[in-house]
């Protein structure tokens, strides 16, 4: 997901389509695909991590999104190896479950609490309607809130997040030196300088 997708169409496709414009040769443009190869990697990386610890508003996209969509990112693979036995089979299950198909109806629990707790739902009510959502996401087989707070906490307990950001990194680091390689080809320029500013962009980035 991460070579095939992001790094093709935003590092790898740019990358090489700029060496056959600018007439590099075959070494050179394999040295930009390395290039573009490392970066979009880290990329796509720290936009995962991202996804997993950024303020929704400031992230401009659905936090947690991932683990609602069940991707098979470098987190949950490194939290899956890290975890205990017991912890592994429960998340996978979690994963073998569908998104349901409003995220309003998972979400459905926490804002009747909050109603509940303002008083504008009895107590009673309260339950019954939890145990109506909760048969309904059950025998449908979708994830609920309380999966994805699971596989969250799982997360947070190994610094899966963490192990991310350093894998990251490592492949800034590789695009810095591939880059490096290419130095008699993009000489100093603003253009050379916007390429080493976007090696430190990707894994500094906020959004």
């Amino acid at each position: 997901m991460v070579h095939q997708k992001t790094t093709w169409y935003s590092f790898l496709s740019p990358m090489e389509l700029g060496g056959l414009a600018a007439g590099a040769s075959e070494l050179q443009r394999y040295r930009l695909r390395r290039f573009a190869t490392s970066l979009g990697a880290a990329f796509q990386i720290q936009d995962d991590v991202l996804n997993l610890s950024s303020d929704e508003a400031r992230y401009g996209k659905e936090t947690a999104g991932d683990l609602w969509e069940g991707k098979h990112t470098l987190i949950l693979s490194h939290v899956l190896r890290s975890c205990t036995d017991d912890e592994r089979r429960v998340a996978i299950a979690i994963l073998a479950k569908r998104r349901p198909p409003s995220l309003g109806l998972a979400l459905l629990p926490t804002h009747l609490d909050a109603l509940a707790a303002s008083g504008d739902v009895s107590p009673a009510a309260r339950r019954s309607l939890a145990e109506l959502i909760d048969r309904e996401l059950l025998q449908a087989s979708y994830r609920t809130q309380a999966d994805i707070d699971y596989l969250s906490e799982l997360i947070r307990r190994y610094r899966s997040c963490d192990d991310a950001r350093r894998v990251a990194r490592t492949r800034a680091a590789r695009a810095r030196k591939s880059l490096q390689s290419l130095s008699s080809f993009i000489p100093p320029s603003v253009h050379r300088d916007f390429l080493e500013g976007l090696v430190e962009f990707v894994t500094d980035r906020d959004r």
